[in-house]
């Protein structure tokens, strides 16, 4: 039975710290009790270009979540702990400003983002991480449970928060890999059947709206490799270099396994590449990819790189600025393959397109996924295909296998500017009969029995 209108309700207090009207960045939510906080991830604003701050080796103040707020929890001796739920800079890049405090609060993860922090954000720096990979925990008066989260990155996470009788479920960035067939099924349903044991418990869910507007399912990797080989096939006497998102594992797995096929030898061109490699190299013990100079390229080699976002500084930007240090020469043979969607935000899909653009005048053909933005090609054979990339963030048809999972009576839509969110709300109350909770920035809201 509900209170009475005038009883003191018991609440939890959940206020966004980072930034929530945009889709991925500065991802940091805090949920409050008298007792203690707790943070849901503690990321930044991708610094495509940005250089750290001359004084401090910091990014500037607007890059990170709320310092000031934070800094006051940790020094009051209330933050007790950050459940990390993956290893994108825009969950978890804030770490080396987070620790700059001199207080480490617990920090809940998986181990492969624990090694992510470690390595790629403070880079081995010697900071404490104090950590645990515990799937359930007891942070004052908050009781957590971990559990595993299907995404475009390994060791994703989700958390079940509860105290005082409030069931809080905060999703992460999520899909389900319900479209998987034959011995994939299997793998694929242990997430969704993860989420059926806190059916019924969830009073809110703090749920991913990333792609709200698209009907169907996000796909799964398995997708992807066979138009990955199918391209190789394509070019047999070509180079090909393929870009996609650093971070994403099991899609260059798949692509050392297509490569394989073909008896292709696969290097590696860019330090972030690298870098997660070499933890994933580390945990699942694989043979390391060589990098590679210009002079010993075999011409029927497969090249994985970065830029595939149009970052400043990265393999492709340095190819299509004639800044690459190296003496590489894209032959007119060499193909490209764009396995990434860009992040839907107009300086990066601006970026994305400036850097094609200069590229097509360097490769003769150039692959893309028909969800990037159009540019004028200077010389280049476009061919756009359907499967080159499968999204982290699941589709309605995910979404509505998250909800008969979950049965929140609350949602509160996030990763995602305003309309989403909105449209998140539409979507629930429609379909299910859900409430929602449309948060605003810098609003405190009362999370109630």
């Amino acid at each position: 039975m509900r209170p009475l209108k005038g009883e003191n309700l018991m609440a939890l207090k959940l206020t966004s710290l980072g930034e929530l009207n945009a889709v991925g960045e500065r991802n940091c939510l805090s949920i409050e009790h008298p007792k203690g906080a707790i943070l849901l991830d503690f990321g930044i604003k991708v610094p495509f270009g940005q250089q750290n701050s001359a004084d401090s080796g910091f990014l500037p103040d607007e890059f990170y979540p709320d310092m000031a707020k934070v800094t006051k929890l940790l020094k009051d001796g209330r933050l007790l702990a950050v459940l990390e739920s993956h290893g994108h800079l825009d969950h978890a890049g804030g770490y080396d400003r987070l620790l700059s405090a001199g207080v480490c609060p617990l920090t809940l993860a998986s181990t492969f983002t624990l090694e992510v922090i470690r390595q790629k954000i403070l880079r081995g720096s010697g900071v404490n991480l104090k950590s645990a990979t515990a799937t359930e925990a007891s942070v004052g008066p908050f009781s957590v449970t971990r559990f595993p989260a299907l995404h475009s990155i390994p060791g994703s996470s989700g958390f079940f928060v509860e105290a005082d009788g409030i069931g809080v479920l905060y999703t992460g960035d999520i899909k389900t890999g319900v479209l998987a067939r034959g011995k994939s099924a299997e793998k694929y349903s242990f997430y969704t059947d993860s989420l059926k044991s806190f059916g019924g418990a969830v009073k809110y869910l703090i749920l991913d709206c990333t792609n709200v507007y698209e009907e169907g399912y996000a796909g799964i990797e398995e997708d992807v490799a066979p138009e990955i080989e199918k391209i190789l096939g394509e070019n047999p006497k070509s180079r090909v270099f393929i870009s996609l998102i650093s971070s994403n594992v099991l899609r260059i797995k798949n692509i050392i396994r297509a490569a394989s096929v073909w008896g292709r030898p696969v290097y590696v061109g860019g330090a972030s590449i690298r870098e997660i490699l070499r933890i994933a190299q580390k945990r699942n013990g694989w043979k390391t990819l060589d990098r590679f100079s210009a002079e010993v390229l075999p011409q029927n080699a497969v090249v994985i790189v970065t830029g595939c976002q149009g970052e400043n500084g990265s393999f492709l930007s340095s190819i299509s600025s004639g800044t690459l240090k190296m003496n590489l020469r894209v032959r007119g043979e060499d193909a490209l393959v764009i396995s990434s969607d860009t992040i839907p935000m107009p300086e990066i899909e601006h970026s994305f397109s400036s850097m094609i653009t200069a590229l097509s005048g360097i490769f003769g053909k150039i692959y893309l996924p028909n969800a990037t933005p159009a540019f004028k090609s200077m010389g280049a054979r476009l061919i756009r295909r359907e499967n080159l990339h499968v999204s982290g963030h699941g589709k309605l048809g995910d979404l509505r296998e998250i909800m008969r999972a979950l049965k929140p009576e609350v949602v509160i839509p996030y990763h995602g500017e305003l309309e989403r969110r909105r449209r998140m709300a539409e979507f629930v109350k429609n379909e299910f009969g859900a409430e929602s909770i449309i948060m605003e920035q810098d609003r405190v809201f009362d999370l109630t029995l």
